[in-house]
């Protein structure tokens, strides 16, 4: 049903007498203050049906409507006041009633934003617990009035959903834009559901591929069809063909990768991945997620980075001089993930002998830093950040997988993240990168360029969808969007609820403990949703079926869901890996990897050209360029 037909709907059954409109007089507000008018993006778009002091038609406001947009002024919330009072009128300030009006009214100024009397449509007070924030902006996105008695005739105000705080004549919604049909390469874990949501959200349609019979998304309605298909750790040429027919069942236009199962997709030699892939080139993949090579990465960018040694033997660890480090090393390999196989190295202390160090197997040894830890998460479309999350790190499983997410805008974190963004050539993808801030400043540790639980920060929203399927507005919003920090007047923060219960509580004292109920108690849980309760009441069984699983193969729950998607060449695909990060391997046929990479030693320009973004519609693929 669109807009118009339901003010139609509404008006059929709402229709003052011609009586009552001959007999009904105008009525002029008392103005709390006048309209901007020149800062039109501040403001919201409205529709109203009628009232029972106003002689307008809805049908004319429904013809007015399509000329020029009803217009209110900004609603800003004042925490000292609980209710607003707000005029709703004509866009049209072009008359010249206005000047014969501010003469009756000599104590206001002359000026347009004070519309003639017959330009007004309707004026009252809303209570806030009757309006909905918009949580990019903080400005008024609904407003739902049902007052008594009747006689008022008021159906409703409907203000239209705000883009990100847009002008009426550049607001663009999701519906405005084709619906694509978008791909997850596993639907297992939390990320998984909550970014499937966030889709469904903007508009999108989602399927799932999963080697599990049943992930979680399987059970959510904002999955489609989810199909399982071979594991790509186990076989990963027949993993990659299953991808590839499920694009054809599908149709799908948009491929977002979720875990380790990127590398799989991205070293195909398959068009049809490759061209809907929301990733960054191969080469370009292994910098980043090598843990070395990222390091020596980001040196030659001229970034802050914890001095490291690559290490493929024990001789060569015996060999740092350990008393450079006085917190010590970490020990861990150069395709790890999380907290796996990390070694804790202290100064004068025996190095244990069992560590699997070998050159098919090589370690990163990294300085040890003590300070506060940070996570991000960005996405990055044509070389540009387009939206970047950041949140402390708090409760854990392991020491070092986050189960609890609160926005935090952290300068340094950002301005980190774009400068070496702007230092690569330009790629469309996710990047999240880990942190801890010293009194010497913020390093990065490593860099994930894949989902993370970084993408739990705009859960319940639209935007991040909108950024990775680049139907962010184009104009007039600031880059990079961020996470909103209060929804509804709530702090904005959510938990992995199942995952806060496995929370890692070694040596917490009390006042520890207590936080971390606090938060368990009264945070929003991403699998939880009124409308789609699925998810959380097949969980327990879900779980059940896991540690049944964890028992039979000896792993613990994270290594057991991740055991299926890990990427870790060895043989022949570690050999043609160290070629590529050599750069002695022309890439795809393309120019080699030197010459792709750029050269990073020469001065980054200040300023970079911003990249358009193809709008969806108008494709012939009807999905946005990668």
């Amino acid at each position: 049903m669109t807009f118009n037909s339901l003010l139609r709907r509404i008006h059929t059954h709402h229709t003052d007498s011609p009586a009552d409109k001959m007999n009904t007089p105008q009525r002029r507000p008392t103005w709390s203050r006048k309209f901007s008018g020149d800062d039109l993006s501040k403001k919201c778009v409205c529709y109203i049906r009628s009232t029972h002091n106003v002689s307008v038609e809805p049908r004319d406001v429904i013809e007015n409507q399509k000329q020029e947009p009803i217009a209110t002024e900004r609603i800003e919330r004042n925490p000292w006041k609980t209710e607003q009072r707000i005029v709703i009128r004509r866009t049209s300030l072009k008359s010249n009633a206005t000047s014969a009006t501010a003469a009756e009214h000599p104590d206001e100024d002359e000026d347009d934003s004070c519309p003639a009397s017959n330009d007004v449509l309707y004026h009252c007070t809303i209570p806030f617990d009757h309006m909905t924030w918009d949580r990019m902006t903080g400005n008024v996105r609904q407003i739902r009035i049902y007052e008594q008695p009747l006689s008022y005739a008021i159906s409703g105000i409907f203000i239209h959903q705000m883009s990100c705080g847009l002008s009426s004549k550049n607001k663009r919604s999701d519906a405005d834009h084709q619906p694509l049909r978008i791909l997850l390469t596993n639907g297992r874990f939390p990320v998984s559901l909550d970014i499937a949501r966030q889709f469904k959200n903007a508009g999108h349609k989602v399927y799932c591929v999963d080697p599990l019979g049943y992930p979680i998304c399987k059970f959510s309605r904002a999955s489609v069809a989810s199909a399982q298909v071979p594991a790509p750790h186990d076989d990963s040429r027949a993993y990659v063909r299953a991808v590839k027919e499920m694009i054809r069942i599908w149709k799908i236009d948009l491929i977002i990768p979720i875990h380790e199962e990127i590398f799989y997709l991205a070293d195909s030699d398959e068009p049809d991945i490759l061209a809907r892939l929301f990733a960054p080139p191969f080469h370009l993949l292994l910098r980043l997620h090598h843990k070395f090579e990222f390091s020596k990465l980001t040196q030659d960018i001229g970034l802050d980075v914890p001095e490291a040694h690559l290490c493929t033997s024990m001789d060569d660890v015996l060999q740092i001089p350990m008393d450079r480090y006085p917190d010590g090393i970490a020990l861990k390999p150069v395709f790890g993930r999380a907290s796996t196989g990390v070694h804790h190295l202290h100064p004068g202390q025996p190095i244990p002998k069992n560590i699997p160090i070998s050159p098919s197997n090589p370690q990163i040894a990294q300085e040890w830093l003590v300070g506060d830890r940070y996570c991000s998460y960005s996405i990055v479309r044509g070389g540009q950040v387009e939206a970047t999350g950041c949140y402390p790190v708090l409760d854990t499983i392991d020491g070092s997988s986050s189960v609890f997410f609160q926005q935090k805008f952290h300068p340094p974190v950002y301005e980190y993240i774009q400068r070496f963004v702007s230092a690569l050539p330009p790629f469309s993808g996710q990047i999240a990168f880990d942190f801890i801030e010293t009194a010497d400043g913020i390093f990065p540790i490593e860099c994930n360029p894949r989902a993370t639980s970084g993408l739990h920060l705009w859960s319940q929203t639209p935007y991040l969808a909108r950024a990775i399927t680049g139907t962010l507005p184009k104009e007039e919003i600031e880059r990079p969007i961020r996470p909103p920090r209060k929804m509804l007047g709530r702090e904005s923060h959510f938990q992995v609820a199942a995952g806060m219960l496995m929370w890692e509580h070694k040596n917490a004292s009390f006042k520890v403990w207590l936080s971390h109920m606090r938060r368990l108690v009264f945070t929003r849980d991403v699998i939880w949703k009124w409308t789609d309760p699925m998810p959380t009441i097949a969980q327990p069984f879900l779980l059940t079926n896991y540690y049944h699983a964890c028992r039979k193969q000896g792993m613990q729950l994270p290594k057991l869901f991740q055991q299926q998607l890990i990427w870790e060449p060895i043989g022949e695909d570690l050999d043609r890996v160290n070629q590529i990060l050599m750069g002695d391997k022309v890439v795809d046929g393309e120019e080699e990897l030197e010459e792709v990479l750029g050269v990073l030693d020469e001065p980054q320009a200040e300023e970079q050209e911003m990249v358009q973004v193809e709008d969806i519609e108008g494709s012939t693929l009807g999905r946005p360029s990668i």
